[in-house]
């Protein structure tokens, strides 16, 4: 259960932040195992078969979930989100929140990369760019369909690179957000959404579909200068919780420059 600030206790944020370093103590001996055992396996296997098969080559893993924790890489890349925040005019507290949702709330489908990970580099061996298996990987999680849009020539297995790096995988998250925004305004008519970290992560999470379905009942017309328009977050695990902590992001508030044509606000609830 995704843990909700507590206004009326005055320890409540000391006590969440002890409770996530201790949490994320004991998943770095955990990762470290994990990641040991990994390195065992791939050892052994590369014995056994290195005389009949080439080398399909690996990933860069020093800046993925397998080998820092959410807090080294948020401090470690804090100028990489704040740049992809400005670059593409969103809330850069939308990008640092679902990075953190994806590996504090999300942790089935992120011990899932321990087992895409191997799996895609052991299925190129025996077929050329393979499909590879699972669904999101890396730092948000990003899915193959999605990030086969935005690099539409890179491998399967460079698409896991990709995804799995820090720097590589916040720029994505930031282009999906980026495009997400521009098509609401387009599709809405002039709902701007830039400014609204809750409802960047809901497109990003949830996808087109109910990006078109929401614009589509919530278009304006016609627009109107200063118009306000409310939209949810609640149907969404990852957007409720991004607005429920949205203060823990404070630093990574980038103030993205409103349209210069007839633009409406949008309030969260």
């Amino acid at each position: 259960m995704p843990e909700i600030p507590n206004p009326n206790d005055p320890f409540d944020a000391v006590r969440r932040w002890l409770l996530r370093k201790i949490q994320a103590e004991v998943e770095r001996k955990v990762r470290d195992t994990v990641n040991d055992s990994m390195r065992a396996v791939e050892s052994m296997f590369a014995d056994m078969v290195e005389p009949l098969v080439p080398d399909v080559g690996s990933c860069d893993l020093s800046t993925s979930p397998f080998e820092i924790t959410l807090d080294e890489m948020l401090t470690e890349f804090s100028s990489d989100i704040l740049k992809a925040g400005r670059w593409h005019n969103i809330d850069a507290r939308a990008i640092a929140g679902v990075i953190a949702w994806e590996y504090e709330e999300n942790k089935r489908g992120r011990w899932s990369d321990y087992l895409q990970y191997p799996l895609g580099r052991a299925w190129d061996i025996f077929t050329q760019d393979p499909d590879l298996p699972g669904e999101g990987i890396g730092w948000g999680s990003i899915h193959t369909e999605r990030a086969r849009l935005l690099h539409p020539t890179a491998t399967n297995l460079g698409l896991q690179c990709l995804r799995l790096g820090a720097a590589s995988a916040i720029e994505m998250i930031g282009a999906i957000m980026g495009k997400a925004s521009k098509d609401y305004f387009t599709l809405s008519g002039g709902i701007w959404i830039d400014n609204a970290p809750p409802i960047l992560a809901l497109f990003f999470n949830t996808g087109d579909e109910l990006l078109k379905k929401s614009a589509a009942k919530r278009r304006l017309d016609p627009c109107k200068p200063g118009q306000m328009v409310e939209l949810g977050a609640s149907q969404n695990g990852m957007a409720t919780w991004i607005k429920d902590n949205l203060g823990r992001f404070a630093k990574f508030s980038t103030h993205p420059t409103p349209p210069k044509t007839c633009y409406a606000s949008v309030t969260v609830k």
